[in-house]
């Protein structure tokens, strides 16, 4: 049995939640989007991270000593695990809030590899940080009464608590709207483009989720190139390839990086922009979406990430759209004297048939490594 996510959110709002935060995730994407509407704009927010969720859920709270509820992936957990034990704690300050997690990797589900570690050990890492949890009824009237009785236990306790999402327990209609722009190329084609003008032997980190999915389609077979691909810690790429290029000065390294990840970790911008690395172009596609999880909106159409890696002391940092001028910054970045940027305005959206990687992902670790 299934649920409807629009029950799921407006029992949540019913029990009182006055606030709702969080990042999206493809187990709760309807939700996400079902929520928003019922809790309205005002009080919906996207945070960059999980860990920035729980510390807007705790100001919520210093602010209104209301009760936010805060959703994530359970491969979040490790974002939010600091704020949630050194601030919300009630060995510390006591903050309650309603974590909702979707479930990944569920023991007795098939998922991809990056979810089968972190699915065994969700409970316990809730278990050992002392959150009470519970996992989702799938029965409408019984619902009501967990949502209830969740939050009756996070106020009594002031202290946070959780409920567990697995994956395929709600169901939604809801698709988030997706602007198409003419002048804008897809991701795939862009992707494309990149991969004809780096040289053959170049070592390429790409960012998680559809990204990497499609750099493994178009160089599957072809034992020259040299990618590996961020299945997992969202955000991290970009350090990855920093670390590489540190280490290989001699060698081209090029990280391919999404507006989401690269938001959720900016930080590594400012590593990346103090090394220098001659060797290093940072290549961001920027679509204004979570395209991996459902679509939801980033903030990535109103900010310039070109901007911020000038700011963050990069070599160089282009915007393109078009595939001449990305042709054009490509062979610029190659002969930069410093680490090069560049950021690709595309689409939002992938072909349907995108495959994902049949390998053991430790046997695809040699592709960069090169033996």
């Amino acid at each position: 049995m299934t649920l409807e996510s629009e029950h799921v959110a407006r029992c949540l709002y019913s029990e009182g939640i006055t606030k709702l935060i969080g990042v999206p995730d493809s187990v709760l994407s309807g939700f996400c989007l079902d929520a928003a509407d019922i809790f309205g704009h005002a009080n919906h927010l996207t945070a960059a991270n999980e860990g920035n969720a729980i510390a807007i859920a705790i100001g919520h709270h210093l602010a209104t000593s209301g009760l936010a509820a805060v959703y994530m992936q359970n491969s979040g957990l490790g974002n939010a695990i600091n704020p949630l034990v050194s601030l919300a704690s009630t060995e510390v300050y006591s903050i309650p809030m309603l974590l909702v997690i979707g479930w990944r990797g569920m023991p007795g589900t098939s998922d991809e590899p990056q979810h089968r570690l972190q699915g065994r050990i969700t409970e316990e890492m809730l278990d050992c940080i002392g959150i009470p949890h519970q996992t989702l009824c799938t029965e409408p009237a019984k619902v009501e009464q967990q949502m209830k009785s969740l939050v009756e236990l996070a106020t009594q306790t002031s202290a946070p608590v959780a409920l567990l999402i697995p994956k395929g327990s709600m169901t939604s209609t809801r698709k988030p709207e997706r602007s198409i722009q003419a002048s804008r190329m897809t991701r795939e084609l862009a992707l494309q483009i990149v991969l004809q003008n780096l040289d053959a032997d170049t070592r390429i980190v790409s960012t998680t989720g559809m990204l990497s999915r499609e750099l493994y389609e178009n160089t599957r077979g072809l034992a020259e190139r040299h990618c590996f691909m961020t299945v997992g810690g969202m955000g991290h790429a970009a350090a990855i390839a920093l670390g590489l290029a540190h280490d290989l000065p001699n060698e081209p390294i090029v990280c391919l990086d999404g507006d989401g990840a690269a938001l959720m970790h900016l930080g590594s911008m400012v590593s990346i922009g103090q090394e220098n690395c001659a060797n290093l172009i940072h290549i961001l596609f920027n679509n204004g979406v979570h395209d991996s999880v459902g679509g939801q909106a980033t903030v990535g159409d109103e900010i310039n990430f070109a901007s911020i890696a000038l700011e963050c002391h990069y070599a160089s940092a282009v915007k393109v759209s078009s595939e001449s001028n990305l042709i054009s910054a490509l062979e610029r970045a190659r002969s930069n004297a410093g680490v090069s940027f560049i950021e690709i305005l595309v689409n939002p959206g992938n072909r349907a048939d995108i495959g994902r990687p049949k390998e053991a992902m430790v046997s695809l670790k040699s592709r960069i490594m090169k033996c």
